[in-house]
Parts: structure tokens; C-alpha cells; sequence
């Protein structure tokens, strides 16, 4: 039998039907390896991503090195995913040649793995491409504070600061000083400035600080609980820095932001400019005032910005000088007005300036200072303070609300703190408020009612230490429906037409204190229903009030230091009285019997003692 033919065919057909087999068992066995590989690498990339991602958060950046390495891994990550793909589309042909092509690349895999390994740092510093500068006036008059906030800075006690005074007073300046000076420093790697401002907002808050640490937040949820906790993170590992926040206007807790509390273990410090005290003492500053400029200061800073060339201009020193009184002493008031009048030599020009400065005052009299207790009872009357159980608990409040207004630079106490006066700048910011219901010309010398500035719909009128000896209208009386306050203390009348009152139906607050040649009052008064005070403390010369029976809503009613010689009649009828002064020496009669009694609201009375013969 012939088998020649038939073997040849076996010899001619098996080996190609082995190499395929074999082929194809390697091709597989290829294939799991290179995808475990894959893998393998997919996942240590992965590592190195998140290791990358929170040392990053230290203002740091990546090596180059590491940064190659996450190229080329992702490279071969990719390639691999490529050849996985083709290797089910190849044909019986090309099964040698991509089996080449996956060994090669699962060796390649295994090479760029083992370059993954990075037992030290991933990052290195980051150079600071943030740190800026402020273009800044001259100080002049504020180096004692600087001087003062420098220590702290400088000192190892003070790890908090607060830079308080009103606006315009020069806080910034003198921080945008302090702060490129800090720049030029070795004790702090750091120094953070953050606007801060009115409308406060935590989260951008924590933008700010973030933004000026190179950190970028926006990447991470918007919750500022976790920005806060991430902040936090940061600042605490950095260490020796400075933040500086400006122009704070509410109170805000430190860790809510993300700031941890400055120590000497971290050699961290905290300085915030607030008008509010109140504000800077509630994260434990340490307080420092920045207080009105001298006077030779404040010439020296408006000449400084005007140009000196004017001093050679004999005719305008006075003028010069009066218009830097108007400037109160305010930094930022002296420079915008001095740069206004740069290069101006008419001295009509500068009249014209020291005429509108003087038109934006306030309308009451220069530093005019006024007692506390005076005040508190004006707010009692206008009710302004809720009368407490007792005086003295009302009072309290009152001192309470002084402490409150003189911490925001709103008063400034004087006389030992018995007084208080309102800056300038607050008091023209108050009237402008106020302009269209209020009328206040307070210590002009008047010597007549303002009748053309009087309008009909005003509530509130102030004309006290003036010159008006007699209170009356002409032949057009306004119609003062809305007025509820007339203040005429200390302003030399005399006497008060009976028809001046009969359209003040509704004035709830009259004073004529202190004006010293009053005899008599209207008998308009008695129809005064609305009225809850009335005030006539020495009026020295006065000896008759008409009826008081139809003014039941009196609150208060100071007859101390008159003339009087018996109780006005109808006071029995006053029940809401709670103030009632009757010190008056010239006293003859008796208080009528139970009159007393009747006012059972008194929680203050106040008699002459060789008066004082109430039953």
C-alpha cells in the first residue's frame, strides 16, 4: 500500500495547524498578562494621584519627575487598552505579530512601574507668584501707632490685633504700610492680605486666603464646613505666617473660617482694621484705637499732598488753615480735599471750598458735648429705651447702648465719661440721613425762627443755644402737624406767642430749659394732650404754668430750678407720670392731698426739702 503521498500531506499540513495552536494558546496566555499588568500599573498610578493630591494642598508643586512618570504611565496605560481592543478583530496571520507588540509593551509596563516608586516628597515648594504690594501715601501722625502694631507683631505676647477708629481715620494706610514692611521681614514666610468689607461671607472669605496661598477650592465641594476643615489643614502645617484682614464689619468665629488660633507654638498672628471695638475684642484682640490727627499733623499731610508751593502765598494761609479744620482731622477727608485743590492759586477757588465744607457740617454746634444722663433721658421720653422694672435698670441699658455706639466710633465719651460728642463726619453722615425730616440749627446765633427752612411736614426741630428772645411766627403760620420734638434749651427767650403752639397738636417733646428770662407759658400748652414731656429745668424767672389736667400722656415733667410758687394745677390728673421734679425753693403752697397718690407711675420725684409737705 502507497503511503507516500499521504504522509507528505500530514508532514506538509501539521506543523502550520501546530504553530497555530501554539500561537493562539500564547496569544491568550499574552493577553492575561498584559491586561494584569495594565492594571497593575492603572492602580499605582492611581497612588501616585492621591498622595499627589494632598501634598499639592500645601502650596506646593509637582516634581518633574513625577510629573513625566504620570505621562508615560498613561501613555502605556492607553497603548495597552489599544492592543486589548485589536487583539479579537486580528486574523490567524497577524497573531505572531501582535503577540510581539504585547510583549514588548507588558515589558515597557513593567519598567514604568518600577519607576513609579517614590519614597520621598512627590512636590516641591512652590515659588509665591502672589505677593503684591500697596501703593501708599506718606503716614504722618499715625508712625505711634504703627510703631505699636509693629511690636506686637515682632513680640512673642500678642497674637491677635485689632485696629479700631472710625472711617477715614487712616486704619488701611497704616496697615498697607505695616505690610509691605512685613514682606521685607525673615520672621514670617507669609503675609496674607484679605479685604474683608461689608457684606461678610465666609466662603469668600475662604477664597481669599485661599487664593493668596496658590490653593484652589473651587475643585471641592462648595460647603464652607469643608473648606474650613481644608483651610485649616493648610494653615496649620505652613506656620509663621501673617493675615491681615481689612475693613471687618461683624463678628465671626476663627475656626468657622479655617484659621487656627495664633500661638507662639506656631508663630502666627492675626491683625483685623474694624470701626467696631466690639468686634476685634470678640476673638481676643488685643485692641488699639487709631485716634483723629493733631493739628500740626494734619497741616503737614494736606501739604504734603496740596504741594508746599502754597505756604509762598501769603494771602491764602488763613484760608488754607480753616479748610484743614473742616477735615477734622480725618487722613482720608485732609488727602481727597488736598488733592481736589492741587495747583489751584485763586484765593476765590478756595473760599468757594471752605464754603462747602462748611455746608456739609452738620448744623449743631462744633464738638458740642452733652451730659450721658441728659441723653439717656431724651431716650427714655422718645422711647428710644424701654422703661425697665426701676430707673436704675433703665439706666443701665442706656450706659449699656453708650458703651455699644463709642465702641463703633459712633460717640466719643469726654469730661471723665460723663459726656459724649459725636465725631463731625458722624454727625454730617446723621443729618444728610435725616435732612428731609429734621431740622437742626443748633448754636448759629439765631435771633429769629428759621420760618423759610420751617416746613410743614417736619418732625424733629433743634434750635438750642441760639439767640431767639422771642418764639413766634408771622403772619403764615406752618402747619406743624407731624412735629413730635422742639428743643429751645438755652437760647435766651423770653417769651413764646400764645398762637405759636395751636397748630403743634401733635409735639409729643417740648424744652425750654435754661432759658432764664421765661415768666410765663401759653395757656395754648394746656391743649397739648399728646405731650409726654415737658421740660423747663431752670427756667429761673418762671413763675406761672397754666393747666396741666388735659395732658394725661405726660411722662415727665421737670419744673426744677423755676420760680414757681404752687404745684400747676391738674397735676393730679398726670397718671403716667414717671418723672416729676419739683425743686423749686420758691415753692409756698402744699402739694395738694393725694396728688401724690395718684401717681402711682412715679419712679422719680424730686422735691425741695423745705417744701416737701406732701400728706
Amino acid at each position: 500500500m502507497e503511503q507516500g503521498p499521504n504522509i507528505d500531506i500530514i508532514k506538509f499540513v501539521c506543523p502550520p495547524i501546530y504553530k497555530y495552536w501554539t500561537n493562539h494558546r500564547k496569544l491568550k496566555e499574552d493577553l492575561n498578562s498584559l491586561v494584569s499588568k495594565k492594571d497593575e500599573l492603572q492602580s499605582g498610578k492611581e497612588d501616585i494621584e492621591l498622595r499627589l493630591s494632598v501634598e499639592l494642598q500645601l502650596e506646593k508643586k509637582p516634581r518633574k519627575e513625577v510629573e513625566n512618570w504620570l505621562k508615560k504611565a498613561g501613555k502605556a496605560i492607553s497603548e495597552a487598552q489599544d492592543i486589548e481592543d485589536r487583539v479579537s478583530k486580528v486574523n490567524c496571520l497577524s497573531r505572531a505579530s501582535i503577540g510581539r507588540e504585547i510583549d514588548g509593551k507588558i515589558q515597557e509596563m513593567i519598567e514604568v512601574h518600577n519607576q513609579g516608586s517614590f519614597p520621598n516628597s512627590l512636590v516641591i515648594d512652590a515659588p509665591s507668584n502672589r505677593v503684591m504690594t500697596f501703593p501708599t501715601p506718606e503716614l504722618v501722625g499715625e508712625t505711634t501707632v504703627k510703631e505699636k502694631i509693629w511690636a506686637y507683631l515682632m513680640g512673642d505676647s500678642v497674637f491677635k490685633i485689632g485696629v479700631c477708629g472710625m472711617k477715614g481715620i487712616g486704619k488701611t494706610t497704616i496697615m498697607k504700610h505695616i505690610h509691605d514692611d512685613l514682606l521685607k521681614e525673615t520672621k514670617f514666610d507669609k503675609v496674607i492680605w484679605i479685604t474683608v468689607s461689608k457684606e461678610f461671607d465666609v466662603i469668600k472669605l475662604q477664597e481669599g486666603i485661599a487664593y493668596a496661598l496658590n490653593e484652589d477650592l473651587s475643585k471641592l465641594h462648595k460647603d464652607k464646613n469643608t473648606w474650613a476643615a481644608i483651610l485649616f489643614k493648610i494653615l496649620e502645617a505652613r506656620k509663621r505666617y501673617v493675615i491681615i484682614l481689612d475693613d471687618v464689619w461683624q463678628r465671626f468665629s476663627l475656626a468657622d473660617v479655617g484659621i487656627p488660633k495664633p500661638t507662639r507654638g506656631n508663630g502666627c498672628k492675626l491683625v483685623l482694621t474694624t470701626r467696631s471695638i466690639e468686634e476685634a475684642r470678640s476673638i481676643g484682640c488685643e485692641i488699639i484705637k487709631v485716634e483723629h490727627l493733631p493739628e500740626k499733623e494734619a497741616l503737614d499731610l494736606f501739604l504734603n499732598n496740596v504741594g508746599r508751593d502754597l505756604l509762598l502765598i501769603p494771602t491764602l494761609h488763613s484760608t488754607l488753615k480753616q479748610v484743614v479744620e473742616q477735615c477734622a482731622g480725618l487722613p482720608l477727608v485732609i488727602v481727597t480735599v488736598a488733592n481736589s485743590l492741587m495747583g489751584e492759586y485763586d484765593i476765590h477757588t478756595w473760599n468757594n471750598a471752605l464754603n462747602e465744607l462748611k455746608g456739609h457740617k452738620v448744623s449743631v454746634k462744633e464738638d458740642f458735648e452733652i451730659s450721658k444722663e441728659e441723653l439717656i433721658e431724651y431716650w427714655i421720653v422718645e422711647g428710644l429705651i424701654d422703661e425697665m422694672g426701676t430707673r436704675q435698670a433703665t439706666y443701665s441699658m442706656g450706659h449699656a447702648i453708650f458703651n455699644r455706639l463709642e465702641n463703633i466710633c459712633l460717640l466719643k465719651s469726654c469730661q471723665g465719661g460723663t459726656h459724649v460728642k459725636m465725631p463731625d463726619l458722624v454727625r454730617h453722615m446723621a443729618l444728610y440721613i435725616t435732612s428731609t425730616r429734621y431740622l437742626v440749627q443748633a448754636g448759629k446765633q439765631l435771633k429769629e425762627l428759621p420760618e423759610q427752612e420751617w416746613k410743614g411736614d417736619v418732625e424733629k426741630v433743634s434750635l438750642m443755644q441760639n439767640n431767639i428772645k422771642e418764639v413766634s411766627f408771622g403772619t403764615a403760620l406752618p402747619k406743624c402737624s407731624t412735629l413730635s420734638t422742639l428743643l429751645l434749651q438755652r437760647s435766651q427767650l423770653e417769651r413764646i406767642h400764645e398762637s405759636f403752639f395751636k397748630l403743634m397738636k401733635g409735639i409729643q417733646i417740648l424744652d425750654f430749659s435754661y432759658n432764664v428770662g421765661i415768666k410765663d407759658l401759653p395757656d395754648s400748652i394746656s391743649d397739648l394732650e399728646n405731650i409726654i414731656a415737658l421740660l423747663l429745668h431752670c427756667c429761673t424767672c418762671l413763675e406761672y404754668v397754666p393747666s396741666l389736667a388735659k395732658l394725661r400722656a405726660l411722662k415727665k415733667l421737670d419744673l426744677g430750678g423755676t420760680s414757681i410758687k404752687e404745684v400747676p394745677r391738674g397735676t393730679e390728673m398726670l397718671v403716667h407720670l414717671s418723672y416729676l421734679d419739683l425743686n423749686a425753693k420758691s415753692l409756698e403752697q402744699e402739694i395738694p392731698d393725694g396728688t401724690l397718690g395718684r401717681l402711682f407711675r412715679l419712679q422719680y420725684l424730686r422735691l425741695d426739702k423745705a417744701c416737701a409737705k406732701a400728706k
